[in-house]
């Protein structure tokens, strides 16, 4: 188990590190874009960071306040933005966290604004937001799959309160793929036979088991 790991899941362990496990731990850390998540977590936990390890954790926690800003700006956007052809904005994943303030956003950077819309919806919410400065990429082969599965991307340009280059929405159209609704389907016809088949063999009687 890394030691990231076994200090997120156990706080107190961080009292005994040794300058080099700090500097381990940091490394780590940046690595997976947790420095403000685990800031937050030695800090709700009151153990004392030295100072080097303490000013690149705090500075993740910063990074991570301001990029909540900045997502709850544009969500406001996007808000608007459907609001406008009669669509409600259904947030998902980290933003979906950082908007209803859940602990599960606390120092976490990301770079998507996920968002969910009707498949039968999906141009004109595309449209929508493009009236409202956010750009479509281009669908080529590599987006694809992504198409394939309910994804559209789009990339930020937003006019109102400043433009976010950093910042991606993912527009999905649906949570469950073409093949999973086919083999629900297929599921649910083979459910709907077998139950039709008991009921005629109940109404039978029973089962007729004569070779």
């Amino acid at each position: 188990m890394s030691l990231l790991l076994r200090v997120l899941r156990h706080a107190d362990e961080a009292r005994h590190l040794s300058p080099l496990d700090w500097d381990l731990l940091v490394r780590q850390c940046r690595h997976a874009n947790l420095l403000g998540r685990l800031h937050q977590r030695l800090e709700a936990a009151g153990v004392a960071m030295p100072g080097r390890a303490r000013n690149h954790l705090l500075s993740g926690t910063i990074m991570a306040e301001q990029q909540h800003h900045s997502i709850l700006r544009e969500v406001g956007h996007l808000r608007d933005a459907l609001f406008d052809i009669g669509l409600p904005l259904i947030l998902l994943k980290g933003a979906a966290y950082v908007a209803a303030g859940l602990p599960a956003a606390a120092g976490r950077l990301f770079a998507d604004v996920d968002i969910l819309v009707p498949h039968a919806r999906l141009g004109e919410a595309e449209s929508a937001l493009m009236l409202t400065g956010w750009q479509s990429t281009a669908l080529d082969a590599y987006d694809q799959p992504m198409e394939a599965q309910g994804e559209r991307e789009l990339d930020l340009g937003q006019p109102v309160g400043g433009i976010d280059g950093d910042i991606v929405a993912v527009v999905e159209h649906t949570v469950v793929t073409a093949a999973d609704q086919a083999n629900r389907a297929e599921r649910r016809a083979v459910e709907h036979l077998s139950f039709i088949e008991a009921e005629s063999q109940l109404a039978g009687g029973g089962v007729d088991n004569t070779p």
